[in-house]
């Protein structure tokens, strides 16, 4: 099973797939965070970039490649306007997780992804100012390839309080200025919230101490 999330830069995804994959693991359910091995471990770099490799030649994702390419084509001469990531990259990072997905869905354990298929279309939308109606198309793509959707809500001031604390400077937007990344998070916002209402996204709030209860009552995973 994949879940995946989305949510504002400094929402916590990260640190609550954590907490899912501890709670999990009392339980003797085994699960694991994919995007964060990704960054972390040298075999995971290595592994997702064979992925992208072979996203490129299997059959499946160069229909959806193709499918996506023709959707956005009217976006492909817009300059990102927070980042400077191009469109495909996006397409790739969306087809490379396809992949992923067909290859571990079999699998008993259970898959976390806090940047997912959706959170990718999110940062996407924003920085090419997709239309709503593309935004729809988009997704409704995406939708088939996903299992769960978790929003993992905060507003835009508790967000850029958050990214400016943690100081990464690992990507275009942490080297915004506050003006410009006040901008950028209302977006985000929007969306997000516009998104989630949609397509019936499962919300929790990032303050909200019984995350994890209402995310076991959600999911009800059992144990040994």
């Amino acid at each position: 099973m994949f879940i995946e999330f989305i949510g504002l830069p400094g929402s916590g995804k990260t640190y609550f797939c954590g907490q899912i994959e501890n709670e999990l693991s009392k339980k003797s359910i085994k699960s694991c965070n994919l995007i964060e091995l990704s960054r972390s471990r040298f075999f995971y770099k290595l592994f997702f970039k064979s992925l992208r490799v072979y996203a490129k030649i299997n059959s499946r994702t160069r229909r959806l490649s193709r499918r996506l390419e023709e959707l956005l084509a009217p976006y492909r001469e817009i300059r990102a306007k927070y980042n400077e990531c191009f469109i495909d990259s996006y397409i790739s990072d969306i087809c490379t997780l396809v992949i992923l997905k067909n290859l571990l869905g079999k699998s008993k354990r259970v898959f976390l992804l806090d940047e997912g298929l959706f959170q990718r279309a999110v940062t996407m939308a924003v920085n090419y100012n997709l239309c709503k109606s593309d935004i729809i198309k988009l997704l409704s793509v995406l939708k088939r390839y996903t299992d769960s959707t978790v929003y993992l809500k905060i507003s835009c001031e508790d967000s850029l309080r958050s990214v400016r604390q943690r100081n990464r400077h690992v990507c275009a937007m942490d080297n915004l200025n506050d003006e410009e990344l006040r901008s950028f998070l209302k977006k985000y916002y929007a969306l997000c919230e516009y998104i989630s209402e949609r397509f019936h996204l499962t919300v929790l709030h990032r303050a909200n101490p019984e995350n994890l209860k209402i995310f076991n009552q959600k999911f009800r995973f059992g144990g040994n």
